[in-house]
């Protein structure tokens, strides 16, 4: 099977991640297949009985840039794999976004 989109670095980058543990690396190899799963749909695909306990590995995992959230359906969120992964800034805090000053480069009327 071949998979299209994911480089040899992008691979690199997810077998060295520290911390990561074998949760991690099955999830991400059940998101590789290109379709988007719920986290009770990945527990079942998995054979975890309580899909709490995917929670910190998927938060891990966001909060890396490897899934993000496809589409929700109601209270369900479909989850599937980033293989444009951007490296998240070191200096910006846990769920805080990076803008940019732009009032600078705006021309003053």
């Amino acid at each position: 099977m071949k998979l299209k989109g994911i480089t040899s670095e992008y691979l690199n980058d997810l077998a060295l991640q520290e911390g990561f543990t074998t949760t991690h690396y099955k999830i991400m190899l059940v998101l590789l297949s290109g379709k988007a799963y719920t986290q009770a749909q990945l527990a079942d695909k998995l054979g975890v009985k309580h899909r709490q306990n995917l929670t910190p590995p998927l938060n891990d995992l966001t909060k890396q840039g490897y899934i993000t959230v496809d589409r929700t359906e109601g209270r369900n969120k479909f989850l599937k794999a980033v293989l444009n992964r951007q490296q998240p800034a070191d200096d910006v805090a846990s769920g805080q976004l990076s803008f940019e000053d732009t009032t600078a480069t705006q021309s003053e009327s």
